[in-house]
């Protein structure tokens, strides 16, 4: 999958601009973005600010570390009983 260009901050932003009046085929030209990325993106991150987006990255990381830290703790639990 190709790698985007836009960090997820500079998308809200982006989005952002179509509430301050912007006509969406200027917010197209002004970012170099067709209509398909730009209603993709409206799905996935309509609705959020910069401020609720750092609130989602920290939950989807916390879990990782938790998942991690669980898997370690078994680990070193089966290698004592073996």
């Amino acid at each position: 999958m190709k790698k985007s260009k836009f960090t997820e901050v500079q998308i809200v932003k982006i989005l952002a601009e179509q509430d301050q009046a912007k006509t969406v085929n200027d917010i197209f030209r002004t970012h170099g973005i067709g209509q398909p990325t730009f209603y993709s993106w409206k799905s996935k991150y309509g609705g959020l600010d910069a401020s609720q987006l750092a609130q989602i990255k920290a939950m989807e990381k916390e879990p990782a570390h938790q998942d991690s830290a669980r898997r370690r703790f078994l680990v070193q639990m089966f290698s004592l009983t073996a």
